[in-house]
């Protein structure tokens, strides 16, 4: 573990753990008030369940476009601007107003962003280690996917306690969009990375 944290200290991989991390955290606002708040406006399990595989579908694709986003944008900027925006995607879930239409096309647009960040993930982080290394990095991207899990839903449901199902979203995303700010300035003074 402390091999695998030291390689923090590159930061293309700092920044793509760091990105993971942050984009690991929609998943936990879909597990927690995200299907809460779906349930409050009426939708039923069958309904609630589209929207959630609609995800994972629209990931597939995103998977497919990845490559040919990163030979037109900076690897980096890649995975700061299409975290940000699936955050965004899934904050603004209580101003849609339970129109299924569009919270299916939130769906499936997140899917599409967040299936493409993986990839480039990945890639990012396998080629600024060397072979020797790649398994710590695996463990250490699991490990902050884990950590994300973890911390997520009981924050959000926090905010819930504390405010309201529909504000945690917005409270909980401006923080993150926070984070996604710093993650940016972060790139823009990280050396560019050539995939």
């Amino acid at each position: 573990y402390t091999r695998a944290f030291a390689m923090m200290a590159i930061p293309a991989i700092a920044i793509s753990i760091a990105v993971l991390f942050v984009r690991n955290t929609t998943g936990g606002i879909q597990s927690s008030v995200y299907v809460l708040y779906l349930h409050g406006i009426g939708l039923a399990g069958t309904s609630i369940g589209i929207l959630i595989g609609a995800v994972e579908v629209a990931g597939a694709f995103g998977g497919l476009v990845s490559g040919q986003t990163i030979r037109r944008i900076n690897p980096q900027w890649t995975l700061v601007v299409a975290t940000a925006v699936a955050i965004a995607i899934v904050t603004v879930t209580p101003l849609l107003g339970g129109v299924y239409v569009l919270l299916l096309l939130a769906q499936v647009l997140r899917g599409t962003l967040q299936g493409m960040v993986q990839p480039v993930l990945f890639s990012i982080q396998s080629r600024s280690v060397g072979r020797n290394q790649q398994g710590a990095v695996v463990g250490l991207r699991q490990t902050m996917n884990r950590l994300a899990s973890i911390i997520v839903p009981p924050l959000v449901g926090a905010a819930a306690d504390r405010w309201s199902i529909d504000d945690s979203f917005l409270i909980v995303g401006g923080g993150l969009l926070g984070v996604c700010v710093l993650l940016g300035l972060a790139v823009r003074y990280a050396p560019r990375l050539e995939l």
